[in-house]
């Protein structure tokens, strides 16, 4: 993830699609971004930042700064629903489990998927089923921290 500036920035219809429980200053140490003093209309003082995934897609992170819980929204682009994958591209990125998004848009349509192994004996085994693609990433990331001879994927669940 790399910060954006305001003239990079791609135009479309953006509104809240998340809440994470980081400040502006926690999220700078995160990201190595630098957010940007704004005025937000009737909100007051707000901390902003842009940034471009590894896929190209582009979401802001905007800090209010009136009497915050150390809680930043994520804007994603709307059409019509938020950018699912590029909100799970921002997770998995900024390596945090979907258990820590205080609020998310209730127009979020979540996919299901599956993380699987396969033991030395050619066992396969369901590990869990995921509502965040990044939450499957994390957890096939801490599987497989050490190498062994089993091995993970993740497969989109198909609905019926």
């Amino acid at each position: 993830m790399k910060q954006v500036a305001e003239s990079e920035w791609v135009r479309g219809h953006y509104d809240h699609s998340l809440v994470l429980p980081f400040s502006w200053e926690q999220l700078e140490r995160m990201l190595g971004f630098i957010f940007q003093d704004c005025e937000e209309d009737g909100l007051g003082l707000t901390k902003i930042a842009g940034a471009k995934l590894g896929s190209g897609k582009q979401i802001s992170f905007e800090h209010v700064l009136l009497e915050n819980k150390d809680e930043t929204i994520v804007y994603s682009i709307f059409n019509p629903e938020p950018d699912y994958e590029a909100l799970s591209e921002m997770l998995y990125e900024l390596k945090v489990s979907s258990e820590t998004i205080v609020w998310e848009s209730p127009f979020i349509r979540h996919k299901q998927y599956k993380l699987c192994r396969i033991d030395d004996n050619d066992n396969q085994f369901l590990v869990g089923t995921y509502r965040w693609e990044s939450d499957a990433k994390l957890k096939m990331d801490a599987l497989t921290k050490h190498p062994h001879k089993q091995n993970c994927w993740i497969e989109l669940v198909q609905s019926a």
